[in-house]
């Protein structure tokens, strides 16, 4: 979907950013869509402004560039705390009987509670794959990027060895 809007030819060629004298009067209500959905082109449109006139700003106006990043940094705040609830407290989740809704139970998200879990303890909940060898003892752990550019022989001395392989597809931080 293109936007039809017109870049805001009242941003001044100057680098401040600012018309003299005159704030601009979106950019309170895009800071507040900002801070609500963390979507730069939501916001635009809930305050009927190009996108471009937005980036030009931020560029041009280093306060508006951290009052964004700020807006952005709110709205993922706010998305980690309802993540949060939902793994451990769960969400409502209507029960029906013969189609007719009969009560509500709360659902806990399992997936979500390991992936909070793998990123804010990787060290104790990273993935890990372990190849055992020789009397099935692991004598240490190489890291599967590590794995990719060894020789067979070399992986097979390794699996001989009994060597923990970590495994982090992901890169999950």
């Amino acid at each position: 979907m293109s936007d039809k809007r017109k870049p805001d030819e009242t941003i001044p060629k100057d680098g401040t950013g600012r018309p003299p004298g005159k704030p601009f009067q979106w950019v309170e209500a895009f800071l507040e869509a900002l801070r609500k959905n963390a979507n730069v082109s939501e916001s635009c449109r809930a305050v009927d402004v190009n996108r471009m006139t937005v980036y030009e700003h931020r560029k041009r106006d280093p306060e508006f560039a951290k009052r964004w990043a700020d807006a952005i940094e709110e709205a993922v705040d706010e998305l980690e705390l309802k993540a949060w609830q939902r793994a451990k407290v769960g969400r409502k989740v209507p029960v029906y009987h013969q189609g007719i809704k009969t009560a509500e139970h709360l659902e806990v998200d399992n997936g979500l509670l390991k992936f909070l879990l793998k990123a804010y303890r990787p060290d104790k909940f990273k993935e890990r794959q372990h190849i055992t060898g020789g009397l099935g003892v692991l004598t240490g752990e190489i890291p599967a990027e590590r794995l990719k550019g060894m020789s067979d022989e070399d992986l097979r001395r390794i699996a001989g060895e009994g060597v923990a392989v970590e495994d982090d597809p992901g890169g999950d931080e």
